[in-house]
């Protein structure tokens, strides 16, 4: 079948829900908006990190941020339930509907690849565990254009 060209999944939290990460924060005792406060923060200091020259992976990022974050928000937590927010980020779940999305574009001729600000292992890890990583014929990281 010819390639009709080429569709670009952002992958977490779009392709994959950041719900866990958000009951993670909530189960702290923080309101259900501390997520988007936390990655806003996160991506603002990601963004401004690359514009001075360097460069720090997103799962690092998130890790000093969300101490910050609490603290912003007033919520006493220890080092520990810190740690498993953090890692909630690697236990996304797949978004309903995504793997026949992903079967109708193949089946239409299209490929897909996955850009995520997350590193490329974490990503596949991903994509593996919801069987969805098939449907994919590149990942493409932020973590790999500038690390290298």
């Amino acid at each position: 079948m010819e390639i009709k060209g080429t569709v670009a999944f952002d992958i977490i939290g779009t392709c994959f829900s950041l719900e866990k990460p958000r009951q993670s924060l909530i189960s702290l005792g923080a309101p259900a908006h501390s997520l988007e406060l936390w990655f806003a923060q996160s991506l603002r200091d990601a963004f401004a990190l690359s514009y001075a020259g360097g460069y720090q992976p997103l799962i690092e990022v998130l890790a000093a941020e969300l101490p910050r974050t609490m603290k912003l928000l007033g919520i006493t937590a220890e080092r520990t339930q810190l740690e498993k927010a953090i890692a909630s980020v690697s236990e996304l779940e797949l978004q309903p509907g995504a793997l026949p999305a992903f079967q109708s574009l193949i089946d239409a001729g299209w490929r897909i690849v996955a850009l995520t600000n997350g590193s490329e292992h974490s990503t596949r890890q991903l994509l593996e565990r919801a069987e969805a990583i098939d449907y994919f014929s590149s990942i493409f990281s932020c973590d790999a254009t500038f690390q290298n």
